[in-house]
């Protein structure tokens, strides 16, 4: 109930009591004595001043009812002393709703303050219990590692100890003994060919496996037609065929398909394939095709061997197992190839399996992204183009608290055929966006954060876009640019900066995060920690550009920093040739999954935009989907 409402009720109960007085007795109705809980009760809802009044509004009523029907009463003091405990009733009721009142105040801050550390606190537990998370599961990877370490050393030195035995036994007979005839001199020398030859391809399976498994194998990702790389491999394994009298077929699409991938990493898994295909093929046919699939090329090698047990299909591609090792008439083999190639596969975003049957042959897939020709940036005349037709739109409102930035974006729009309005802060953006139809708002990344989100929650409701970026101009009289490579949301959650990060970083590459907020880059050291990123931690922005000119990092995570350092570290970092293509990501106050979307640089390995290409590729996006019938 409000206050409003319940001062009229309380004013209507005193006038309602008066009434019942004077039909009941008048000043001797034994209903007066109700005065005295109803001033009490109000005492809980109502103010001194309130009281106070009601109190000497009663009193004045009550005298009047006594005019009015007792004009000869002899004796007043009675009367007059009873008037004066309804006064001073009220005036104690008032004295009690004071204290009431700065009780509940005090209730009040004291349950503000409690739900704000109540608030803290959860947030605190959320990040120990993420911490704890990562921490738990960076010990589990630690002895996961450590025990793959000791079966690593085992088994190559098991596999070594073979080969190694052969060449010593052969070797020794041969330099200690004279009399051994021509022949057995050959096939000795012959033997000790074949196993230095196993453990060379050992050597170099056991190199490739490390290189891949520490991120070191640099991929160059392009565009490979899939039917090249399939004459190729098969080229490499046709020999091998031949000789055991296999049919080695391809089966390709009648169409170009193209897949985005490290053509000599592709084709080292598929020659793999082809490799144990052969092997364990004693007659038949071998296929290698290919076909799309959901957005991937879904490569195929099938054979008509013997077929794989259904508790081995996912055990041949662990490290060294092979089937049936103890068989002596098993082809040789070192058990890293199928190892290799799902790190390969999986390097390239696609998945690797195997179908099987006992006895009727066996059927390897693989799976990598088609490629899709998409322009990384719309040009500018296409954009002048849309703009010509778009004068009749709503024009674009550009916030920036940079004055340089929000000028120098509005001309550059305003040369392109778009009308444009301004603002300094979200708060005014908003104003001019309520007072003026307005079409799209561009916001520069801004510290009042508060006040971005009611201006996100106005445009959500009132649909209008909004897109938000971190924009600088590198230097004086320049065009503004877009700094980041990505943004990472608070609370920090490990997956979506995984999700982030992948976009633009190669796995387990070195991050330099350069925050002033211990909490923020300790978190982040332990969640990138455990996917294996070298983290270096630095909370002065100076000491973190020395490093990363020192050596290139793989990334750069800004943290809380006011926009103007955080604009300086992204200009020192392009100036410097060494850094100008490392990729920068951001830490924004806010939750991500809002209306507003966030512009970014294209993803790792293309050259980072001299323009705001990323910026009027998206208005251009935004104004098309209005032409095609969508409101903006």
């Amino acid at each position: 109930m409000s206050d409003r409402l319940f001062k009229i009720l309380s004013a209507f109960s005193f006038f309602l009591l008066l009434a019942l007085c004077y039909w009941t007795g008048d000043i001797e109705s034994p209903f007066r004595y109700l005065y005295y809980p109803l001033i009490i009760l109000y005492a809980l809802r109502l103010s001194f001043n309130t009281l106070l009044l009601s109190g000497l509004c009663f009193c004045s009523l009550f005298i009047g009812i006594f005019l009015l029907n007792r004009p000869g009463y002899q004796s007043l003091l009675p009367f007059f002393t009873e008037v004066s405990s309804f006064f001073f009733a009220a005036a104690a009721a008032g004295v009690a709703a004071r204290s009431i009142s700065k009780e509940k105040v005090n209730h009040l801050r004291a349950v503000e303050t409690f739900q704000a550390l109540s608030n803290t606190l959860s947030h605190r537990t959320m990040n120990l219990q993420t911490t704890l998370d990562a921490l738990t599961e960076t010990h589990k990877r630690l002895q996961e590692a450590d025990r793959r370490k000791t079966d690593f050393l085992g088994n190559v030195s098991h596999e070594l100890r073979t080969p190694l035995s052969s060449i010593r036994s052969y070797s020794e007979i041969l330099l200690n003994y004279e009399d051994i005839d021509r022949e057995t001199e050959k096939e000795f020398v012959k033997i000790i060919n074949v196993e230095s030859e196993i453990m060379t391809a050992m050597v170099n399976d056991l190199l490739d496996l490390v290189r891949v498994d520490a991120g070191k194998v640099e991929f160059a990702m392009s565009r490979i037609k899939v039917c090249d790389l399939i004459e190729e491999s098969v080229k490499v394994v046709m020999p091998m065929a031949t000789e055991k009298g296999l049919n080695l077929v391809k089966d390709l699409p009648p169409e170009t398909v193209n897949v985005k991938g490290d053509k000599n990493q592709l084709n080292q898994v598929l020659v793999n394939l082809l490799n144990n295909a052969v092997k364990f093929t004693a007659k038949g046919t071998i296929t290698a095709g290919v076909r799309k699939k959901d957005g991937y090329a879904e490569f195929f090698v099938a054979d008509t061997g013997e077929g794989i047990f259904p508790d081995e299909k996912e055990k041949i591609f662990e490290e060294f197992y092979r089937i049936s090792e103890s068989v002596p008439s098993r082809p040789k083999g070192t058990g890293l190839g199928l190892s290799i190639s799902r790190k390969i596969v999986e390097f390239h975003e696609g998945k690797i399996w195997v179908e099987s049957e006992v006895g009727k042959g066996s059927t390897f897939y693989f799976t990598t992204p088609l490629f899709v020709e998409i322009p990384q940036f719309i040009s500018e005349e296409s954009a002048r183009e849309t703009a010509r037709h778009a004068g009749s739109r709503r024009p674009i409102l550009v916030h920036s608290g940079d004055i340089a930035i929000r000028h120098s974006l509005r001309k550059k729009l305003e040369d392109m055929g778009y009308s444009t309005l301004g603002a300094d802060t979200p708060g005014r953006a908003m104003d001019v966006a309520q007072g003026m139809p307005t079409g799209l708002i561009i916001s520069d990344v801004t510290e009042r954060w508060d006040e971005f989100n009611e201006l996100e929650r106005w445009a959500r409701n009132s649909d209008i876009p909004l897109l938000l970026a971190f924009l600088y101009i590198p230097e004086e009289g320049g065009e503004p640019r877009i700094a980041m490579s990505g943004y990472i949301f608070k609370p920090l959650d490990r997956y979506a900066i995984l999700s982030v990060l992948q976009l633009a970083i190669k796995p387990r590459g070195r991050i330099v995060v350069v925050s002033p907020d211990k909490d923020e880059s300790r978190t982040l050291e332990v969640m990138l920690g455990t996917e294996g990123f070298d983290v270096s931690l630095y909370s002065d922005a100076e000491r973190a550009l020395q490093s990363c000119v020192a050596a290139t990092p793989a990334g750069v995570i800004i943290g809380s920093f006011a926009k103007e350092t955080a604009e300086e570290v992204v200009k020192k970092l392009r100036i410097n040739q060494d850094t100008a293509q490392t990729p920068v990501f951001m830490i924004l106050n806010i939750s991500s999954g809002r209306h507003a979307k966030t512009l970014t640089l294209s993803t790792a390995g293309r050259r980072v935009p001299d323009s705001i290409s990323p910026l009027v590729n998206e208005i251009d996006t935004i104004f098309m989907k209005s032409s095609e019938g969508i409101e903006i």
